[in-house]
């Protein structure tokens, strides 16, 4: 099964459609080859001493100043939000006091000279590749972006809104197709001194593995859900409500695509069936989890179907979901899963709430 909105590939090119109008064209881009990647590492290298050179308070101010322009970036958003198949009010918590919030990671160590390899999940959006660009740049290192071919036009008003606050060119390139050759040309490039990525477990070990150089400087990130653990005073359906928002809500997380999400409820075992059941009111009160976003990424679809047959196979009981819709899965719920199952373990990048029962205290009597 095809998301709508996946990028159809042409050629040495690719396109992206809007999710909700398939025939609405939001852009083309070129897919990056080796070759390509060399020459962006030239511009780099070429730039890297200058851009260290820079005064650090310059280059805070150059960052703050891009970080406003983003949060400004009504025709960005719009884009973006074509392409999620969303409302521009619905990507809020991306760019809502993007400023102050980048600013507040902005506090980084002088570095020495050199590039860094940034390769982002798309679920980074604009905040958290904003975070991850500017910081680099506020080292003073330069930067090789590998887009996400899901969400280009993220790199794309990245890039605008840092040259229009005057960052030097070359200091920060882009390429698009983050292919094992292209990745394994930048690994391997002398001006590449570090690596800062994020994204799933398996392909965060793939770079791992392609990061043959031991002096590589390397910070992976797999991002992941939450918990929430039910304590005794707690209102069922208050916290049913909240627990709903935070694992499908549309603008929160993206229908539950989004890390940070929460993943699994503990509750107390005398008072888990009163939290099921308010749970299961709240997921027929929510217009969210009625009208989903529809899944940007069709190895989440795969993922999230994986999981439904494993909860089976391992005895959870399915209450909610369970099923693919016309293009996202439907936000789904197991109960009665035991922490010794694979499933109260899988970290599922998609939709999916596990319910289980906290360990009943020891009591400590003696015989």
């Amino acid at each position: 099964m095809e998301a709508e909105g996946e990028g159809k590939h042409a050629g040495g090119r690719f396109e992206l459609h809007a999710a909700l109008d398939p025939a609405r064209v939001l852009g083309s881009w070129p897919r990056s080859t080796g070759d390509e990647v060399r020459a962006a590492l030239a511009a780099c290298a070429r730039v890297g001493p200058e851009w260290n050179g820079v005064d650090v308070e310059r280059r805070r101010a150059i960052a703050l100043d891009a970080a406003d322009r983003l949060e400004r970036d009504r025709e960005g958003v719009a884009l973006l939000a074509a392409l999620l198949g969303v409302e521009p009010p619905e990507l809020a918590s991306q760019t809502d006091a993007l400023r102050d919030r980048v600013a507040s990671r902005l506090d980084v160590s002088p570095a020495s000279p050199g590039a860094t390899l940034i390769v982002l999940d798309w679920t980074e959006l604009l905040f958290g590749t904003a975070v991850a660009v500017l910081r680099t740049l506020v080292s003073g290192r330069v930067a090789l972006f590998f887009a996400d071919e899901r969400v280009p036009v993220v790199a794309d008003r990245t890039v605008l809104a840092l040259e229009q606050a005057g960052l030097p060119a070359g200091a920060l390139a882009v390429v698009h197709g983050a292919c094992e050759d292209a990745l394994a040309t930048a690994l391997a490039a002398p001006e590449v001194v570090a690596v800062t990525a994020s994204g799933p477990a398996e392909r965060m070990g793939q770079l791992r593995e392609l990061a043959a150089e031991p002096d590589l400087e390397l910070a992976l990130h797999v991002p992941g859900h939450r918990t929430v653990r039910m304590e005794a005073g707690d209102d069922p359906a208050a916290l049913a409500a909240e627990v709903v928002d935070a694992a499908f809500g549309r603008a929160r997380t993206l229908s539950g695509q989004l890390p940070g999400r929460v993943g699994a409820v503990v509750c107390p075992p005398r008072r888990f069936s009163a939290f099921t059941e308010a749970l299961l009111d709240a997921l027929r009160r929510n217009d969210d989890v009625r009208h989903p976003v529809p899944s940007i990424d069709r190895d989440a679809l795969e993922a999230v179907q994986a999981a439904w047959n494993l909860g089976l196979d391992e005895g959870a009981t399915l209450i909610h979901g369970g099923e693919l819709l016309r293009n996202a899965a439907a936000p789904t719920v197991f109960t009665n899963v035991e922490p010794a199952m694979e499933l109260a373990r899988n970290v599922v990048p998609g939709p999916l709430l596990r319910l289980l029962r906290a360990a009943e205290p020891e009591t400590g009597e003696e015989g």
